[in-house]
């Protein structure tokens, strides 16, 4: 009798040290699995942020080219001024010369 308790101690005991482990590789596999839709959802959002950051840099690179126009034509505006006023001073310089020149 005592080594049929043993026995069935020991697969009670088994038993229950089947179910502990089985319960701890399903919490395990349950932590995998939330990880895992855990990822797809970031890998979803990293995807969204990546096209968003694709449409702003095009809308950068516009913005960039526009600005290169308008500074390309304020440029050749301060060239034009520079070569007015390089004029205009010449003009004056004619004009006080003519005037030394009378007196």
């Amino acid at each position: 009798m005592n080594a049929e308790e043993e026995l069935k101690n020991y697969k009670q005991e088994t038993l229950k040290r089947a179910r502990i482990t089985a319960l701890v590789f399903g919490a395990l596999a349950i932590i995998c699995l939330v990880s895992l839709v855990y990822a797809f959802i970031q890998n979803a959002s990293a995807v969204k942020a990546e096209k968003i950051a694709m449409v702003n840099v095009d809308i950068c690179k516009e913005q960039l080219a526009a600005k290169e126009m308008e500074l390309e034509v304020a440029l050749q505006k301060l060239e034009r001024a520079l070569i007015d006023t390089n004029i205009a001073k010449a003009m004056a310089e004619d004009c006080a010369k003519s005037s030394n020149k009378k007196k």
